[in-house]
């Protein structure tokens, strides 16, 4: 008995070890379910795992040919007094059953016809139920007071594996969506801020021009190397360099000093676009706190108005003004 004892502690830490080293949740639920199988000799494990509503638990992970089949279907269970896993998570506490022919919460699961007793541990976090670990026997009484203190503090270290795992690949999903917006924002910004226009200079040993509205970038060529330059993943343009001679061609560390060039241009012209809507900014806000100083110093409407239209004819490309007050118009609701 001290030895299956300690064995069982043994098996109990790799368990809890394995599950805390792993932090993808897939991985780390069908790897749980394999070593218990393995370890504790039982010819089933399946973690059922809540739904968003904490209305059922649903199976995630099984290492049984039946529970494969019960995964496959999308086996869920109520979190209610209703079979051993419905029992152990509405209570949040152990359920064991030592012969299931006795149990009358037990529920006949024809993909498992070989189970003779079954224990359902909770997983907990911080009192909050986030799944069940199930476990069932091809033996009678397989389930000691001893072996379910055992696998509940098992339950207890996988739970929290889970939790990590999760929150790991919440973070992972949140910064993917995050980058995803980012680069999303990044193209349609330069695609406003150039419209469907080339921008551009080219150099050649007669002279510095400006590259026609209509350019096309070349394709590379032996003499031809064209690197595409980059902002938070977006491709906003490219930097294209040509050999005098076909003779030698571009060798690696000359494209990656390149890269490391196109990467800078990146920065520097973004740094340029923020810099110029900053500038921006600060003079819409200049000109309407202007405005409002310049009407605030008239008390009579009529001088008002005429100073608004006269006040607003001064904008960039503005052609004719009309300013009136009409009591009787509708209002408009958003």
């Amino acid at each position: 008995e001290l030895n299956r004892r300690s064995s069982q502690l043994e098996a109990a830490s790799i368990v809890s070890r394995t599950a805390a080293e792993e932090r993808e949740l897939e991985t780390l639920l069908n790897s749980v379910v394999r070593q218990i199988t393995q370890s504790f000799g039982h010819y089933h494990a399946g973690i059922f795992l809540t739904d968003a509503g904490s209305q059922y638990v649903i199976l995630q992970a099984t290492s049984s040919q039946g529970g494969q089949k019960m995964l496959a279907r999308g086996h869920k269970l109520p979190v209610a007094r209703q079979g051993i896993v419905g029992y152990a998570a509405y209570q949040k506490r152990p359920r064991v059953a030592q012969n299931v022919n006795d149990e009358s919460a037990f529920l006949n699961n024809p993909d498992l016809p070989e189970t003779r007793s079954e224990l359902a541990l909770p997983l907990l976090v911080r009192e909050r139920l986030i799944g069940v670990l199930d476990i069932q026997s091809t033996q009678r009484n397989a389930f000691s007071l001893d072996d379910i203190a055992t696998l509940q503090t098992m339950a207890d270290q996988i739970a929290l594996a889970i939790e990590n795992a999760r929150l790991i690949e919440e973070s992972r999903n949140s910064l993917e969506q995050l980058q995803k917006i980012t680069i999303e924002s990044t193209a349609k910004v330069w695609q406003e801020r150039i419209g469907k226009q080339v921008h551009g200079y080219r150099y050649t040993p007669i002279k510095l021009e400006a590259l026609p509205h209509s350019f096309s970038a070349p394709q590379e060529s032996p003499r031809l190397v064209k690197i595409p330059v980059k902002l938070r993943g977006q491709v906003i343009g490219s930097i294209s360099m040509q050999r005098k001679s076909a003779e030698v061609a571009w060798s690696g560390a000359e494209k990656e000093m390149i890269e490391r060039i196109a990467s800078q241009v990146a920065l520097a012209i973004e740094n340029a676009r923020l810099l110029e809507e900053s500038q921006r900014r600060a003079i819409k806000e200049q000109t309407v706190n202007e405005f409002s100083n310049r009407f605030s110093r008239s008390l009579d409407v009529d001088a008002l108005l005429q100073s608004a239209v006269r006040e607003l004819h001064r904008l960039p490309k503005v052609s004719e003004v009309s300013v009136y007050i009409d009591p009787s118009s509708k209002t408009e609701t958003p």
